[in-house]
């Protein structure tokens, strides 16, 4: 005869559990259905409670899985604090590194440390960029190594990815701020026929110039042997 089944006490891990999940239920439904446009928070309170938008997105990206179509203002204003905080973020990291690119001296800015310094490079590339529009670019060689790390980034990355001007507007902007050889004088210009021989007039009088000495033939010593029964001897042949 079988013994009877005695029940199981309920588990407190399992009554977490089960109260975890409908507690997710209960807040998505009082976001996505008892919360209606009129009673949505503001942009700026999602700003001033930053945790509350990763909590209204995950409802939102919750219900988009039952509703195809979940248009309420609750959803899209916390995506639009999500962009706007994201935004504040990326302009304060960009003033960090403009302070201290203007604090960094110039001969610590070497093309690697414009790789790595992507807000001074674009800053210092639109300086170049506008010099170079009005025709007053000499030799920079900020504008010089600024470009030349944009080139790297930009062979690095492909033009898919790399987010800054494209190869032939740096290749102008190189060409504008790169060293032109220095104009030779008029005065000192000779012409072709004037101007000879350089290597004559290098070397002193009386000595040909390198690689036009005569060749001296030497004498060629062959080697002979002799019958076998006198030894091994060698007997040097002159040869005119």
């Amino acid at each position: 005869m079988s013994k009877p089944r005695v029940p199981q006490p309920f588990q407190f891990s399992e009554l977490l559990s089960v109260s975890a999940k409908l507690s997710v239920v209960l807040i998505s439904s009082f976001i996505l259905v008892g919360c209606g446009d009129d009673e949505a928070p503001p942009v700026q309170w999602f700003i001033d409670n930053p945790s509350e938008i990763n909590r209204a997105l995950i409802s939102c990206n919750h219900s988009t899985k039952y509703n195809p179509m979940p248009h309420y203002t609750w959803c899209s204003n916390a995506k639009l604090a999500s962009i706007t905080i994201s935004m504040r973020r990326q302009d304060l990291e960009k003033e960090e590194s403009l302070a201290t690119a203007r604090d960094t001296p110039e001969n610590l800015k070497t093309i690697h440390w414009y790789e790595g310094n992507s807000h001074a490079r674009q800053a210092k590339l639109n300086e170049c960029k506008i010099s170079a529009g009005n025709g007053d670019v000499e030799f920079d060689r900020g504008c010089f190594k600024a470009t030349r790390a944009a080139m790297n980034q930009y062979v690095r990355s492909g033009p898919d990815f790399f987010g800054g001007e494209r190869m032939g507007e740096l290749t102008r902007i190189l060409r504008a701020v790169s060293p032109l050889p220095a104009p030779v004088p008029p005065d000192t210009r000779q012409p072709h026929a004037a101007r000879g021989n350089t290597l004559e007039h290098e070397v002193p009088a009386g000595k040909p110039p390198p690689g036009m000495e005569p060749v001296v033939l030497h004498k060629r010593v062959a080697k002979e042997v002799v019958a076998p029964n006198t030894g091994p001897e060698y007997r040097a042949i002159d040869h005119p």
